[in-house]
C-alpha cells in the first residue's frame, strides 16, 4: 500500500479549515488517501486537542513567521491556505501572510496549493466600490500567479456570502416579528455558502481534480437565491414569517461600528449591484461546479435553518 498524501490545512480549528478536515475524515475514500496535518498557532487549545484525538497531526505555525511555515509544510502534497483580514484589519498584513504561505509552498515542494480568497472588487467595479477584505486576498492570488510557474499547482477557492452571517442578521422587532434588513434589492441574485457544511466538499473536490484545477478560480456556492425568496423560505423552515426589508445603505451603515461600517456597506452594494462575483457570474457557475467533490450534496435553506436559532 502506498503512503498517504499529506494535506496540510491552515485554520484547522476555524470554519473553513475545520470543514475541510471533517469532510476528509468522514469520507472513507478520502480518509484512506490523505493524511491530515492541521496548522494552528496554539496546539494546546481544546479544539486543537480534539483534532489530535481524531488522528490529525496538529502542528504550530505563525503566518508572520516564514521559518515556522516551512517547517509546517515539510512533506506536504497539498496545502489549504486561509488568512483572516478581520484579525488585524490590515490588508497589507493579510496579503503578506498569504505571500508567506505561497513562498513556503514553493520552497517545500508542495504539489497543490488551494488558497481561500476573493476577487478584486476595485477592478470588478472599475473603482466604484472598495471592499478591502476582498482586495487584500485578491493580491495573494496575483502574487501566486506571478511566482508559481510550473513548480506549483494553485487553485483559488472563492467562497460565496456565508450563510452563517445570517445568524446575526435575522432581527426580532418589538412586536415579535422577524426581518432581515439589508440594502439589497429583493430580487438581486445572491450566491451563498454554508461554509461549515460545504467548504470541505469544494476543497476536497479541488484536490481530487489535481492539475485540472491549476490556475482556476472556483466560485464555491451552495445555492443562488434572492433576498425575497431566501427570507420567505427561511421563515417557512423555521415556522416564522421573516420579511426582507431593503433599507437605504446609509441606514444600514448607521447600525454598524464605525470601524467596519463603510467596508460592510460597500460589501452589501457589491451584492446588490454586482451579485457578489460579477453580473454574469451565475451563468458561469457550472464551470466551477465541475470541481465539487463527486456526489456531494450541498446545503439548502432548510438544512441551514436547522442550525439557526431565532432570538
Amino acid at each position: 500500500m502506498s503512503a498517504k498524501k499529506v494535506l496540510t490545512v491552515f485554520g484547522a480549528t476555524g470554519q473553513q479549515g475545520g470543514s475541510v478536515i471533517q469532510t476528509i475524515l468522514k469520507t472513507p475514500a478520502l480518509n484512506a488517501k490523505y493524511a491530515l496535518r492541521g496548522v494552528t498557532r496554539d496546539t494546546s487549545r481544546p479544539a486543537a486537542q480534539e483534532l489530535a484525538k481524531l488522528g490529525v497531526d496538529v502542528v504550530r505555525a505563525n503566518l508572520d513567521d516564514p521559518a515556522s511555515l516551512n517547517k509546517a509544510l515539510g512533506g506536504s502534497y497539498g496545502v489549504f491556505a486561509v488568512t483572516n483580514f478581520w484579525e488585524s484589519m490590515d490588508g497589507a498584513k493579510e496579503t503578506q501572510q498569504g505571500r508567506n504561505i505561497v513562498d513556503a509552498s514553493l520552497s517545500s515542494g508542495v504539489n497543490h496549493l488551494v488558497i481561500s480568497s476573493l476577487h478584486n472588487v476595485n477592478k470588478l467595479t472599475n473603482g466604484s466600490l472598495h471592499v478591502p477584505h476582498f482586495d487584500s486576498k485578491a493580491a495573494i492570488d496575483d502574487y501566486a500567479e506571478s511566482v508559481r510557474g510550473d513548480k506549483l499547482n494553485v487553485t483559488y477557492f472563492h467562497p460565496a456570502f456565508f450563510l452563517q452571517n445570517f445568524n446575526t442578521m435575522v432581527n426580532k422587532g418589538q412586536d415579535g416579528s422577524y426581518s432581515i434588513n439589508l440594502p439589497i434589492d429583493p430580487k438581486a441574485r445572491v450566491p451563498v455558502i454554508d461554509i461549515l457544511a460545504d467548504a470541505g466538499k469544494w476543497v476536497a473536490g479541488i484536490f481530487e481534480a489535481g492539475a485540472a484545477a491549476n490556475g482556476k478560480k472556483v466560485q464555491a456556492v451552495s445555492f443562488w437565491t434572492d433576498m425575497q425568496s431566501f427570507s420567505s423560505q427561511l421563515g417557512d423552515a423555521l415556522s416564522h414569517r421573516i420579511a426582507h426589508n431593503n433599507i437605504p445603505a446609509d441606514v444600514f451603515k448607521g447600525f454598524l461600528p464605525e470601524a467596519i461600517g463603510e467596508e460592510l456597506t460597500e460589501n452589501m452594494k457589491l451584492i446588490d449591484q454586482y451579485s457578489y462575483y460579477g453580473k454574469d457570474a451565475e451563468k458561469q457557475q457550472p464551470q466551477s461546479d465541475e470541481f465539487l467533490l463527486k456526489d456531494a450534496k450541498l446545503a439548502t435553506v432548510s438544512s441551514f435553518a436547522s442550525t439557526l436559532k431565532l432570538q
